[in-house]
């Protein structure tokens, strides 16, 4: 929502989450909304939300921490484009393991727009989801499930 409003984005909201058992619209307001968790019902404002989001982060931050010494804070800000510098092969050296998607790679940024703090976020939350995806998953059984989803039960 580039030029969006909060009241906008509640009302988004409340037009694609409404017959979610877990989303709810408080009678008094229109720019917050209430998502039901196991344990309680929390309200949350919509204020300033966008505002917050539209936080970009400067080019030269990111090219201070893609410079820095320690390689695992550069390679967390080395986009694929970008030559990753490669550390000595010496002892205690690790390989880095490439895992390609299934699917095809998600747009680059126009280089008009500077990245976003939210847009960083999706992009880090896609390669996780599919370095999860690509692995095998072990699960570890709850000894006291709680299938009703209510707390201290």
């Amino acid at each position: 929502v580039p030029k969006g409003t909060d009241e906008n984005w509640a009302q988004k909201l409340y037009d694609r989450h409404s017959s979610s058992q877990h989303f709810q619209k408080p009678r008094m307001s229109n720019t917050s909304f209430i998502v039901v968790h196991f344990a309680d019902k929390v309200e949350y404002q919509c204020d300033g939300f966008l505002e917050k989001n539209r936080d970009t982060v400067h080019e030269e931050q990111i090219n201070i921490l893609k410079a820095s010494k320690y390689p695992m804070v550069a390679d967390l800000f080395h986009d694929a484009k970008d030559p990753v510098p490669t550390a000595s092969t010496g002892k205690g050296a690790s390989a880095k393991i490439n895992i390609r998607s299934a699917r095809p790679a998600m747009k680059a940024a126009n280089k008009e727009h500077k990245k976003t703090v939210g847009h960083q976020f999706r992009n880090s939350l896609h390669l996780l989801m599919e370095t999860l995806n690509a692995t095998t998953p072990h699960y570890v059984r709850c000894i006291k499930p709680n299938d009703e989803k209510l707390p201290f039960r």
